[in-house]
Order: C-alpha cells, then sequence, then structure tokens
C-alpha cells in the first residue's frame, strides 16, 4: 500500500510527518493493533522514511518488532 494525499486528507494530516506522529501516538496509548495497521499501510520506501524519522526525533518508545 502507498499512504497518499487521499489517506492523508482523510485523517486530516498535512503531511506524512504527521502521519508518522499518528503511528507514535497509537503506541504511546497502548494501541499496538493500530500502530502495526498503521505502519502495514506504508509503502516499503514509506517505511524506511518512518525509520529515519523515528532516529532523527530520537522516538526511543517504538520498538520494531512490533511493527512487524
Amino acid at each position: 500500500m502507498v499512504v497518499g494525499n487521499k489517506t492523508l486528507k482523510l485523517y486530516e494530516f498535512e503531511t506524512i510527518g504527521d502521519y508518522y506522529e499518528y503511528i507514535v501516538e497509537s503506541e504511546i496509548n497502548g494501541n499496538q493493533s493500530q500502530m502495526k495497521e498503521l505502519f502495514n499501510k506504508l509503502a516499503k520506501g514509506q517505511k524506511a522514511s518512518f525509520l529515519a524519522w523515528l532516529r532523527i526525533n530520537e522516538i526511543k518508545n517504538i520498538k520494531l518488532e512490533d511493527l512487524i
């Protein structure tokens, strides 16, 4: 899948970064199944960008094994 403009508008997000933040918020709120579902909607390149985004923003509460 690919998270494109249509999906971003559906969630009322302006950027893919907003979508990434939503994935993180799902984890913080204890909703791992939602986090995994949102992650799986990302295309392969978007998943790599998300993982880089986590590093850049020093977000450490996401466990990679929870995403797979």
